[in-house]
């Protein structure tokens, strides 16, 4: 009896410990899936306007620094409050909109009264709706009668800039590569094995690779990865000097930010 009761226990502890790994598992996956701070701040912690994201419990989950100066708050006493602090229900024109179950897509709310030192100050505002993991919601805040228009949030950085980026951090590369080992882009495709050589009149040629040294060239459909790859295999490959080595790394994370804001929104 004694044994069978132990054997028992030992199952039940077994069965709990599998539950638990499971619930884990799970929770780590709710957290993945949802959006993180620093996928939001990756996105929209560089870009000029005054944007607040707003979770779908209606509590703030992030404000860029340009909208930390236009509400003069800090970004550590808006995180976590509740919309209601920022935009009071006496706001009738706000939670109209914003209470209405309709799909927004860059909705403008003008003439906004939110909580402020200065009582006459008063906001326009695009409201967006967003669903990347989680639903989400990104305000976008000027004072009221400084803009008559505003781009949607998904082209506050446009494709062109896109393509500005990758061309100059593959002409870094290219070049950095050529300056400190004293060989040829046709060397650095043969040995980093990320772009194709092929022969034409007997000459070796990188025609995939020239292509993303210039806009008027690049494709359509850019292999972007293939850039961030071969920035990656310059760096750990070459001898870079500390300017040379900064020069990729701040390219590099304008591109990621880039590709970041695009993934989210």
């Amino acid at each position: 009896m004694y044994a069978l009761y132990y054997r028992q226990k030992q199952h039940r502890i077994a069965e709990q410990k599998k539950l638990e790994s499971q619930i884990n598992w799970h929770r780590r996956r709710v957290k993945q899936l949802g959006v993180s701070h620093s996928a939001l701040k990756a996105a929209f912690g560089q870009l000029p306007q005054a944007l607040l994201v707003v979770g779908n419990s209606e509590e703030i989950v992030y404000i860029n620094q340009s909208g930390c100066e236009l509400l003069k708050q800090d970004e550590a006493q808006l995180v976590g409050q509740h919309l209601e602090n920022i935009f009071p229900r006496t706001a009738l024109n706000f939670w109209e909109q914003w209470d209405s179950d309709s799909e927004l897509e860059n909705a403008l709310v003008t003439d906004v009264r939110f909580n402020s030192q200065d009582p006459e100050q008063v906001l326009d505002i695009w409201l967006t709706n967003i669903s990347r993991g989680e639903p989400i919601a990104v305000i976008n805040m000027v004072k009221h009668g400084e803009s008559t228009a505003q781009k949607p949030i998904n082209s506050l950085l446009t494709e062109q800039d896109f393509q500005h980026k990758l061309v100059d951090l593959m002409f870094y590369c290219v070049e950095f590569w050529e300056t400190t080992t004293q060989s040829t882009r046709i060397e650095l495709a043969e040995k980093s094995g990320i772009w194709r050589v092929s022969i034409d009149d007997g000459r070796l040629r990188t025609r995939s690779l020239d292509r993303y040294l210039s806009v008027q060239q690049l494709p359509k459909k850019p292999r972007w990865r293939e850039v961030l790859r071969t920035a990656h295999y310059v760096i750990a490959e070459c001898k870079l000097d500390t300017e040379q080595e900064n020069t990729i790394n701040l390219k590099l994370t304008a591109l990621n930010q880039h590709l970041h804001t695009k993934a989210l929104l």
